[in-house]
C-alpha cells in the first residue's frame, strides 16, 4: 500500500472515516489489491466487502467542451468494467458482480455525449 491508503485505512479503522466515505475516497484512488487485502484483514470470517463503482460509457456525438472540474473535486483514477472487476477480485471468495442500471438525466451531462452504457457495477466478496 502507498502512504494515502495507509492514511484511509487508519481514518477508517480509528472511526474517523465512515465506510461510506472511505468507498468513496477509495474509489477516487482507485482501488488496489493490497488495499483489499487490508480490508479483508480487517473482516471476521465469513465478512463481507461491498463496493459500487461507476458503470458508464459514453458516445461522443457532437463537439465537447474544456473540462474544467471544480475546485477540491477529483476525477476517476480507474474505470472497471464487468471483466476487469473479475480481473482485479474474482479470485477473493464468493465473489460477485452485479450490473445495477441508471437513469440517464438530459441535461446533466454536455450535449454531445450520450450513454452507451450508464449505471453502476456492485461486487461483493468474502473474507474466509
Amino acid at each position: 500500500m502507498d502512504e494515502y491508503e495507509y492514511h484511509l485505512f487508519d481514518e477508517l479503522r480509528s472511526r474517523r472515516l465512515s465506510r461510506r466515505g472511505f468507498l468513496v475516497r477509495a474509489s477516487v484512488m482507485g482501488i488496489a489489491l493490497p488495499t483489499v487485502g487490508a480490508i479483508l484483514a480487517m473482516l471476521r470470517p465469513g465478512g463481507r466487502f461491498c463496493l459500487v463503482v461507476p458503470m458508464n460509457e459514453f458516445i461522443v456525438t457532437g463537439p465537447l467542451p474544456v473540462f474544467a472540474p471544480p475546485d477540491g473535486v477529483a476525477g476517476h483514477v480507474r474505470v472497471f468494467t464487468g471483466d476487469t472487476l473479475r480481473e482485479r477480485f474474482g479470485a477473493f471468495p464468493g465473489f460477485v458482480v452485479e450490473k445495477v442500471p441508471g437513469a440517464w438525466r438530459e441535461g446533466r451531462y454536455p450535449e454531445g455525449i450520450k450513454p452507451k452504457v450508464f449505471g453502476a457495477y456492485f461486487a461483493a466478496f468474502s473474507r474466509p
